[in-house]
């Protein structure tokens, strides 16, 4: 009879993470979403790896997976080819930050964060984290690992010189001395 019970049990949970995905903790108690991806297309919506994105979602979904919503993203805004037809149609759009490592440089004039991969992104002032990073790189701390997201918007004048803004939301720890290689 025991058995039995296990078996249930076992099958709840797996149910439950298939349904509806898990989520672990790191060490700064920062929500890492583990299989968010296949929650979201459990959920009958379509998942975009690059983006973090889950598309053709509801707000109740994001809400439970701890995402941000948008009610209204267009279906074609990251198809950045001119000769692409894209129809005027909203869709639901639940979209979570990635983490990065890299190098900040917040001297003179310029706020940019260099992957570890060798991309560099410019830091948009408006960014919730940005006091923590200037306090940050004044300490002579410059090797960061992040949590944001990427934007095509980059809010200060110099911005207009990078592909891409990133609206860094948490500085989850700082160092001295870098701990990937930085590819100049």
């Amino acid at each position: 009879m025991k058995k039995i019970g296990y078996i249930v049990v076992a099958i709840i949970i797996i149910f439950l993470i298939y349904n509806y995905g898990f989520k672990l903790k790191d060490e700064n108690n920062l929500n890492v979403i583990a299989s968010v991806a296949g929650a979201c297309e459990t959920s009958e919506a379509n998942w975009l790896e690059k983006e973090s994105e889950c598309e053709n979602t509801t707000k109740t979904w994001c809400e439970v997976n701890q995402g941000q919503f948008s009610e209204c993203e267009s279906a074609c805004r990251h198809d950045h080819d001119p000769l692409t037809i894209c129809t005027a149609q909203c869709i639901g759009v639940c979209s979570f930050d990635k983490i990065y490592e890299g190098e900040i440089d917040m001297s003179h004039e310029v706020r940019v964060f260099k992957t570890c991969e060798g991309e560099e992104f410019w830091i948009n002032g408006d960014s919730i984290a940005y006091s923590e990073l200037k306090t940050s790189y004044g300490a002579n701390q410059k090797f960061v690992k992040i949590s944001g997201k990427l934007t095509n918007e980059k809010v200060g004048e110099f911005g207009i010189n990078y592909k891409k803004g990133i609206n860094v939301n948490k500085l989850i720890e700082s160092f001295e001395e870098t701990k990937c290689k930085i590819i100049n």
